[in-house]
């Protein structure tokens, strides 16, 4: 019983841990309930076996099952865990046609530039570069519902794609990619959630 027990509370730390910045507020929790339905249901098979049948058998098969789930369910579905939330947490902060706006005015800031690519790093800190990452910078904050979003963003526009990302080398990256006319996945994507032709989420190695 100890063991079923522990095992399914790990699977649930293990399946939590990368929601943990979307766990505040409705859509981290809605995230959470969605993804915890596999531990939850050996959770109660573990207490029909105890406490109402009280069949040993079940019980052990039980807390085998569960042994072997997390670390199945860490290694295939914590990115993708991650990113429903991320997908619920930016639906909440800022409306699609607020991400399509900010390509629009990235790249119209690019074409004034005359430049190949415009990359603005922490500008939340200061560090706004050129006169190039100025006008990016000065266009896309005014963007309806950008003020919402986390903050220190890492934006990038060139002539082939707009991103909007945080993290960093160490933990990766997570953001929102636009890209025309049709989104592509990376080598460095260990996962990629399409939300539109030309738009998808992403988390990478760094």
């Amino acid at each position: 019983m100890v063991l079923g027990a522990a095992a399914v509370a790990l699977s649930m730390c293990v399946q939590l841990m990368p929601m943990m910045p979307f766990l505040s507020g409705l859509a981290g929790a809605w995230a959470a309930l969605f993804i915890l339905w596999l531990p939850l249901f050996w959770a109660i098979i573990i207490f029909y076996a105890r406490f109402l049948t009280r069949r040993r058998t079940l019980l052990l098969l039980t807390a085998v099952l569960s042994l072997a789930a997390w670390p199945v369910l860490f290694r295939f579905g914590r990115h993708l865990t991650f990113l429903a939330g991320f997908r619920i947490a930016l639906d909440r902060q800022i409306s699609e046609p607020g991400l399509r706006l900010m390509d629009e005015r990235a790249r119209a800031a690019l074409e004034t530039s005359e430049r190949e690519g415009i990359i603005l790093i922490n500008p939340d800190h200061g560090y706004i570069g050129g006169k190039a990452e100025a006008l990016l910078w000065s266009e896309i904050q005014t963007v309806p519902g950008f003020k919402n979003l986390p903050p220190y963003p890492k934006v990038i526009v060139n002539e082939s794609y707009f991103e909007l990302a945080w993290g960093g080398s160490l933990i990766g990256h997570w953001g929102v990619r636009i890209q025309h006319p049709k989104v592509t996945r990376r080598s460095s994507d260990v996962e990629f959630l399409e939300t539109g032709p030309d738009m998808a989420l992403y988390e990478s190695r760094w």
